[in-house]
């Protein structure tokens, strides 16, 4: 995993993933933006329910005019069709010692979408990263 995190000076940060709310998302992009091909049509924003992974989804953005539609995913993928923000996710909770029951609760009272289906996969991929990075500090110490 690597950070997608940048901060300025006063330690803002100008990347990384937020909770947001769809809702307000919907509205704020009603309300404020133009279609970029048309440049007057008012922008709809629908999440494709169908294209969902764990924590991940994708936004079918409308034009009301000229129905040019674009679907970007709210993550980025890292090597093996992986979404970062899961990966971020399940290193987060395991880091704390939590497991897949609490990654359902903590999903469940944030009303957000359910963990990612792969929980095991993550947790073999964050186990295969651990020991990397525990074998090359450790080869580093050596010399």
């Amino acid at each position: 995993m690597h950070s997608g995190a940048s901060f300025d000076v006063n330690g803002a940060s100008k990347t990384g993933y937020r909770l947001i709310g769809l809702a307000l998302l919907r509205s704020f992009c009603h309300n404020v933006a133009v279609c970029k091909k048309c440049n007057k049509g008012e922008i709809t924003l629908e999440e494709a329910i169908d294209r969902c992974s764990g924590l991940a989804s994708s936004i079918n953005v409308t034009c009301s005019e000229c129905d040019a539609i674009n679907v970007p995913e709210t993550s980025r993928s890292t090597s093996g069709n992986i979404f970062e923000v899961n990966e971020r996710f399940v290193y987060s909770l395991r880091t704390c010692g939590k497991g897949l029951a609490s990654v359902r609760t903590m999903c469940a009272v944030l009303n957000l979408q359910p963990p990612p289906t792969k929980f095991a996969s993550y947790n073999a991929r964050l186990l295969d990263v651990s020991t990397t990075t525990v074998r090359n500090c450790m080869a580093k110490a050596a010399e």
